[in-house]
């Protein structure tokens, strides 16, 4: 590939600071080709959890290391989504009728 090449892809999109709900937008937004001595990833699933609704909001609130690292907060995983399903994932969240990560299934 040439340099600058891209590729589409699926995203979620915050617009802006605040409601997940009302500033996510899923979009098709180019992806850069790799570039010498870097790879490309592929994503089959990964994890939503409170402090993506923190960051959305403008209230990131970081956990302690030390707690990850000695083993005394361990995620659990409460359910499997599909990428469609990220706004009502987000709604959950915010009502707090979840608990643990929430998985997201990219494809298939």
């Amino acid at each position: 590939m040439t340099v600058g090449a891209t590729v589409k892809a699926q995203a979620w999109v915050a617009t802006s600071l605040g409601d997940p709900v009302a500033v996510m937008e899923r979009r098709e937004v180019d992806v850069a080709y790799p570039g010498p001595n870097q790879i490309r990833v592929a994503v089959d699933a990964f994890c939503l959890n409170f402090n993506d609704i923190d960051i959305i909001r403008g209230r990131y609130l970081t956990l302690p290391l030390e707690m990850v690292r000695t083993g005394r907060l361990r995620p659990a995983v409460t359910r499997e989504l599909t990428f469609d399903a990220i706004p009502t994932a987000l709604e959950d969240m915010e009502q707090r009728r979840t608990m643990g990560r929430l998985v997201v299934r990219v494809g298939g």
